[in-house]
């Protein structure tokens, strides 16, 4: 599953935007700050958003995020109930898996960074895309790892394999990977039984203290994806993945773990 060679995906900077609202959230203000909540209704976010804490996207729910947009995430300072994240859920009661819209341009890319003055690898969490397409695991509800709080992923079956996770598409995610427990970071990127339906193309993971890009079962299909000088894993797939993957780069850090985990 080793893909080639790679189309260079922009290196630019980044800043975000927030927005105080806890459950229903209305489109999000350029200048807005937000602390930690659950989506319960659709939502656009642009500019720059600065957030604190976990954002939830609820099943049923969409959370688009406009191009050229950067979220900043609060430095956690060691508490980790702090640490952000952003997080789709997977489909229940009737309503289909979350959805993150984040659909930028080459020029105009989406960037996932910290808000620290002096950003470094661990100062958030990362990206979480839930899905309930098939995973070979036991467990009739696997859990997400990293997190304080059960949230279940993936499905036994294969009916919901074209599932819909949303659009990752010219995205950077940078200076992540702080588990919100002891001993379980949070990835890059990471994608709990995400379907085909979703897309992921031009993605960038940078100074991550764990893996780049993390694929538990599911059937997504990602290309041109960089891994770049993260601290565990570059690629990280297990768990029954049943996608396509091409035009995957990595430029390891000093110590760094596996080029391709599989």
């Amino acid at each position: 599953m080793k893909k080639k060679l790679f189309t260079a995906l922009l290196l630019g900077s980044f800043f975000a935007c927030e927005n105080n609202d806890k459950d229903e959230i209305t489109p999000v203000p350029s200048t807005n700050s937000l602390s930690g909540y659950v989506l319960k209704k659709d939502t656009t976010w642009s500019g720059t958003v600065n957030v604190t804490g976990q954002v939830i996207v609820s099943e049923g729910v969409t959370l688009t995020i406009l191009k050229g947009t950067t979220v900043k995430f609060a430095q956690h300072n060691g508490d980790l109930a702090k640490a952000g994240l952003l997080m789709t859920l997977r489909g229940a009661n009737g309503k289909p898996s979350g959805k993150l819209i984040a659909n930028g341009t080459s020029t105009e890319p989406i960037i996932f960074t910290s808000g620290a003055e002096t950003p470094k690898a661990g100062d958030w969490g990362g990206l979480i895309l839930v899905g309930e397409a098939y995973v070979n695991v036991q467990a009739v509800n696997p859990a997400v790892e990293g997190l304080a709080k059960d949230y279940f992923y993936g499905s036994q079956t294969r009916n919901k394999d074209t599932d819909n996770s949303g659009i990752l598409k010219y995205v950077r995610i940078e200076f992540c990977g702080v588990g919100l427990k002891p001993d379980s970071e949070v990835n890059g990127l990471s994608l709990y039984g995400v379907g085909s339906a979703t897309t992921i193309d031009y993605v960038e993971v940078y100074k991550c203290t764990d893996d780049g890009f993390e694929f538990f079962g599911g059937s997504v299909n990602a290309t041109h994806l960089i891994s770049y000088k993260n601290d565990d894993d570059s690629f990280d797939f297990d768990q029954g993945w049943n996608g396509n993957g091409q035009y995957w780069l990595a430029f390891q850090a000093p110590g760094a773990d596996n080029g391709i985990e599989a």
